[in-house]
């Protein structure tokens, strides 16, 4: 009886414990971007944020 219990025990200790499962909700692997491509993308999202913030300025000025 105890052996069967430790088993039981052991099984939901390695179901929780256990690194090398994977994570059933992650998200697909990204996918790698060359350098060129990543600082063109940089660039352009921190020219949105300057406008953006423009923006925010024009209506705090008004």
């Amino acid at each position: 009886m105890l052996k069967d219990e430790k088993a039981k025990g052991d099984a939901i200790y390695q179901a929780i414990y256990n690194l090398d499962c994977k994570n059933p909700n992650s998200q697909e692997d990204f996918e790698h971007l060359p350098p060129e491509q990543l600082m063109a993308d940089i660039l352009e999202k921190d020219r949105r944020v300057a406008e953006i913030m423009a923006e925010i300025k024009a209506l705090l000025e008004s």
